[in-house]
């Protein structure tokens, strides 16, 4: 239902801007601040991706009500609070725990079961057997594979994506899912070695680009949260800062750093009284410079 609101919100809100009507072009963007709030809560992937999607229309809506100059500084706090409260960081976290517990919970089952169906597990290593001959197989293989294989899963979530992530940011996770999956490539060309990491691998979701995508929004949030407080200062200063110093959210707190480089973000206000305002560059993952002249 969220998704299906992606594209009317938006368009509201930017034509309300268009049209200098403050209370439609915010609620608009209040509604889709909260719908990606309530999706990134969900602990799964999926979830995750669909807030990312929510979030980056959203932000985009934003920057137009920015241009336009609609809302006042109460309006532009709320947003500001709204955006400051999103943390794709912990909602990144939250969906790889839970994609970790499924794995586990699939090879108890499959251990338990100790039948054909454990070849829906692994099907991608070859043909499917059927019958009674593939029971046989299931059985065939001990208790402790799949033992190795949870112990070999939950090694690879937590040591490289997990903990990175947790301890030391996005550019940690970032790089140490780059190594993850060229370890994973040569474990798949050299099975003997590494038997239970045949499982393991297959229960490992895709996650470079998810991480990507969820630090790239994170960026794109973190400077709607900017712009929101620059709005705040305009209307109650009469014009854009020099500089970022000394700026603060409405509720006292510092501004969001760049989440990449753990810095300030960049920032300069432009001849024409307007301003840019940017962060690091990550591949094709970082936004470009949010130039509001």
């Amino acid at each position: 239902a969220s998704m299906a609101l992606n594209q009317p919100l938006p368009l509201r809100a930017k034509a309300a801007a268009r049209l200098g009507d403050a209370a439609k072009a915010h609620q608009s963007l209040r509604i889709m601040a909260r719908l990606s709030e309530a999706n990134s809560n969900d602990p799964f992937l999926i979830g995750l991706l669909v807030a990312a999607t929510s979030s980056g229309v959203m932000t985009d809506a934003l920057w137009e009500v920015c241009d336009a100059q609609v809302g006042s500084a109460a309006d532009f706090a709320v947003l500001e609070s709204l955006l400051a409260s999103t943390d794709f960081k912990l909602a990144t976290l939250r969906a790889l725990r839970s994609e970790m517990a499924a794995g586990l919970n699939t090879m108890r089952y499959v251990k338990a079961k100790r039948d054909a169906s454990v070849f829906l597990v692994v099907n991608e290593l070859g043909e499917q057997p059927s019958g009674a001959g593939a029971a046989t197989l299931a059985r065939m293989l001990p208790a402790g594979f799949w033992d190795g294989s949870s112990a070999h899963l939950i090694e690879r979530e937590f040591d490289t994506l997990i903990k990175p992530m947790r301890d030391q940011g996005w550019m940690a996770a970032i790089d140490s899912v780059a190594k993850r999956d060229a370890e994973t490539e040569k474990e798949r060309k050299q099975i003997y070695l590494y038997p239970f990491s045949i499982v393991a691998s297959l229960m490992v979701p895709a996650v470079s680009s998810v991480i990507q995508r969820a630090a790239y929004t994170q960026c794109l949030v973190d400077q709607a949260t900017i712009a929101c407080a620059l709005e705040c200062h305009r209307l109650e200063r009469g014009g854009y800062p020099d500089s970022l110093d000394g700026l603060k959210l409405a509720n006292g707190k510092a501004l969001p750093l760049d989440a990449l480089s753990g810095k300030p973000m960049g920032y300069r206000k432009t001849d024409n009284g307007k301003y840019a305002l940017w962060c690091v560059c990550l591949l094709y993952t970082s936004p470009s410079p949010r130039d509001r002249g």
